[in-house]
């Protein structure tokens, strides 16, 4: 009986800085693309197929053509700013109720990069954003769906 506890007191320990959305996913598709962009949303996906995201507590690495690696990631989670503007305002792209949580990730200088997470009930979702200083808010650039 004490061997029993004592796993499964070490098998909670293991998992305490382990977040529900670590995983490796593939990119899914697009679920938003800005109405300037000068690609098509059939294109994207077929160029993204077969991305690979690394989402880790050490570890934050996306593997396409262009590899983007962020060692000792920092996932901050924030409120969804109220200060929107029409490019800025995630919930009219995804959706007003799904967002669970927003994680904007910091690389390990504390610097944010353009890259967040929106934690749905039933996906994980990834925007690449441009932050415009003399604007409230950050411009959506895309929003892509992935899968685990």
């Amino acid at each position: 009986m004490t061997v029993l506890i004592l796993l499964l007191c070490l098998s909670g320990c293991s998992n305490k800085d382990k977040q529900a959305f670590y995983g490796v996913y593939t990119f899914d598709k697009v679920r938003y693309l800005p109405p300037l962009s000068s690609s098509t949303i059939g294109f994207v996906n077929e160029y993204f197929k077969g991305t690979k995201y690394t989402i880790e507590k050490d570890l934050f690495k996306i593997e396409n053509p262009d590899l983007i690696e962020i060692k000792s990631p920092n996932y901050v989670k924030e409120a969804i700013s109220e200060n929107i503007t029409e490019l800025s305002n995630v919930r009219s792209f995804i959706g007003n109720d799904e967002i669970e949580y927003q994680y904007t990730i910091y690389n390990n200088d504390g610097n944010k990069t353009y890259y967040r997470l929106y934690i749905l009930s039933d996906c994980v979702l990834i925007a690449l954003y441009q932050d415009k200083p003399s604007i409230n808010g950050s411009d959506i650039m895309n929003i892509y769906k992935l899968s685990n």
